[in-house]
């Protein structure tokens, strides 16, 4: 399965991810592997490191026509060859990727300050209908 997504990316043009928001991107580190340039909109949330490797527009859907044919005859030019591959093979191996997160994980451990104690569901729903009216509900009234 992995063999058969590598070779989606590596035969496209590019990877377009023209959404609002997007958090995670990972459509756009899979394609960096393969050395396939993006088409993103700036709320991506990209990582100021990667930026260049690919196109960022507005999103303004008034512009996406023509934005779009720019990407495509920069990347058809091969404008964008080299760049991602080079990124990845530096910053996106797996032991180091996973040894960085585990680092972070432990530092904000390390770091992080003692929180009381989880409320369970059943605890909040008794607190919130301790009153009059409540406890008729919570008694027998289906929320049990």
């Amino acid at each position: 399965k992995d063999d058969e997504l590598a070779q989606l990316y590596a035969a496209a043009l590019g990877v377009v991810l023209y959404s609002r928001i997007d958090c995670n991107p990972r459509a756009v580190y899979e394609g960096l592997v393969t050395d396939t340039p993006f088409f993103v909109t700036e709320t991506t949330k990209l990582p100021a490191s990667i930026q260049h490797l690919g196109h960022i527009v507005a999103g303004d859907p008034a512009n996406l026509a023509s934005e779009l044919a720019d990407f495509i005859q920069f990347a058809e030019g091969g404008g964008f060859t080299g760049r991602g591959i080079e990124f990845a093979r530096k910053h996106l191996d797996e032991f180091t990727v996973y040894r960085r997160v585990v680092q972070w994980a432990d530092m904000k451990y390390l770091r992080g300050r003692l929180l009381d104690p989880v409320m369970k569901n059943e605890e909040a729903l008794a607190g919130a209908l301790a009153g009059s009216a409540g406890a008729g509900v919570g008694a027998g009234g289906g929320l049990a």
